[in-house]
């Protein structure tokens, strides 16, 4: 492995600037461990509808690989119970992206933890809530995002996507400097 060159990387302890996308319904457990075990850092998904069970069993399998992993939850499931976010922080992760609502109170469980707190914003409004002190890591979401962005402008594919690129910036509204990833579109 490659020495730690910034850090987000020091902190999540991936290799390879590559994560894979919290998709509820698409990114499991095994995905999560193969993209760590890939020197990445793998998502769990994690949605509405899913049983405790089967958030047990698929953050054992992310964890299987013994390297860091995350997972992603989604802000409206958890306005209702923070059940499913306290079940995958017993499973160890060292990352948790909370998106599509207020993070607020589950910003706040995943911090006692001591987990880092991401949010995707897709809008103006998401950034500039996403920016907040609670918040340690912003991933900006396309419109084109699979359904994600429906509703959020035109959908069409802007061009070849180019590298992802990771910035530390202190953006103006921000009360603390925040690391961004996004997709650099060519």
């Amino acid at each position: 492995p490659q020495p730690a060159t910034d850090a987000l990387q020091q902190r999540l302890g991936y290799v390879e600037p590559i994560f894979n996308a919290s998709m509820a319904g698409a990114a499991g457990g095994s995905l999560a461990a193969a993209v760590s075990a890939a020197g990445g850092f793998g998502m769990l998904g994690i949605g509405g509808n899913d049983t405790k069970e089967w958030i047990d069993q698929q953050s054992e399998l992310a964890a299987s690989a013994s390297l860091p992993w995350g997972a992603g939850l989604m802000a409206w499931v958890l306005e209702k119970s923070l059940d499913p976010l306290h079940q995958v922080l017993a499973h160890g992760p060292s990352f948790i992206c909370i998106s599509f609502g207020e993070p607020g109170p589950a910003a706040a469980a995943v911090h006692e933890a001591g987990v880092w707190v991401g949010m995707q914003g897709g809008n103006a409004a998401e950034l500039e809530r996403a920016v907040q002190s609670d918040i340690d890591v912003v991933i900006c979401r396309g419109s084109e995002g699979g359904g994600s962005g429906a509703g959020e402008g035109d959908r069409r594919h802007p061009g070849p996507v180019g590298p992802v690129e990771h910035h530390e910036l202190g953006l103006a509204g921000a009360d603390h400097d925040i690391d961004v990833l996004e997709t650099a579109w060519q």
